[in-house]
């Protein structure tokens, strides 16, 4: 997580947190493509199923979590329901847009990160990428059939537990420090302490119930999910009311460009996650019924935000010759993503 002052790190360590990140966004993506679902509508009218193929389950969400330990096209049994055919939890699109993603948040980090080891401003800008790509890319704690796919699924608690501290680190100090950090030196301190009691609390949850699944142990997993969750959402709205408000006291047109840019990809890129899945399960314990597909698409707003404000307001003070990298970076990014779908 972030911390209120700067870490210097090396070229190399840089560059080994960007290949970290891009190769557990692959194994993110690779395990969730193939992952089964129970059939739209199973629900209704049916009572809470006792277990889901011999896995004890007390709700509908718990035997929705234990269908996904399968692949598509599997048949689960599910007891006063009979035997049950998968579907497909993660279309062939949604894999698609997750590639691009992945590639786009990566390779624009250690384009913006790894030259400048010593730029504080840089590396905050490099993690927040690193994270939101590993965020979209791990797409959530899913059944874990081997021992990576546990690891993923915990570490999608702690990312998603880091982000909005990462992020709040970056809108409270870009492009300058904001008054918020004078006016309340606690606030970084706070946030910081409010991450790892989540994250360390969803860890301990959720090992304990993908080692043995039970209704209790799922249960358990409740309060740190929602407890995330609330993070998430107030790490975001207060961070984007920051970068609102640097863009207002901007010294200078480029900085407030460059804020606004940041601004504008941030929140757009949030909103279906936090508007769309966060909020509702915050206040009905359900997600909107919209395609997972328009999340994908419209997450790729942060990192071409972020690419624009270097190459037209020279964030950072990147040079024409990155700038121009960045724009075939991103193209070959969209063209492999194609290829791929």
């Amino acid at each position: 997580m972030a911390a209120s002052g700067s870490v210097q790190l090396s070229r190399g360590t840089r560059c080994a947190a960007v290949v970290a990140a891009l190769a557990g966004s692959g194994a993110g993506i690779v395990s969730v493509a193939g992952r089964g679902a129970l059939p739209p509508g199973l629900a209704t009218g049916q009572p809470p199923p006792r277990a889901v193929d011999g896995v004890p389950t007390g709700s509908w969400a718990e035997a929705a979590f234990e269908a996904q330990r399968h692949p598509a096209g599997h048949t689960v049994e599910v007891p006063d329901v009979g035997p049950v055919a998968l579907v497909r939890e993660v279309s062939p699109l949604d894999v698609a847009l997750l590639t691009v993603s992945a590639l786009a948040y990566a390779v624009l980090a250690g384009v913006l990160s790894v030259p400048r080891p010593r730029d504080a401003a840089a590396t905050r800008v490099g993690l927040c990428l690193l994270l939101g790509g590993l965020a979209v890319s791990l797409v959530g704690v899913y059944p874990a059939r081997t021992a990576v796919e546990h690891a993923l699924a915990l570490a999608y608690v702690v990312v998603l537990a880091a982000l909005p501290v990462a992020f709040l680190e970056l809108a409270t100090t870009f492009p300058h420090r904001h008054r918020w950090r004078d006016r309340a030196p606690w606030l970084m301190p706070v946030a910081v302490l409010a991450g790892l009691a989540v994250a360390a609390s969803g860890v301990v949850a959720w090992d304990r119930h993908l080692r043995a699944p039970t209704p209790a142990t799922f249960a358990a997993t409740r309060a740190p999910t929602f407890a995330g969750l609330a993070l998430l959402v107030a790490g975001m709205a207060a961070g984007c009311v920051a970068l609102a408000g640097a863009s207002r006291a901007a010294r200078s047109l480029r900085e407030r460009s460059q804020a606004r840019w940041l601004l504008w990809g941030i929140a757009v890129a949030a909103a279906p996650f936090v508007l769309l899945r966060a909020l509702p399960r915050l206040l009905v314990g359900a997600e909107a019924p919209v395609p997972t597909a328009f999340d994908r698409a419209v997450e790729l707003a942060a990192p071409a935000s972020f690419a624009a404000a270097v190459a037209r307001h020279r964030m950072l003070d990147i040079d024409v010759v990155i700038r121009r990298s960045l724009l075939y970076t991103g193209l070959a990014v969209v063209l492999v993503g194609v290829a791929a779908a």
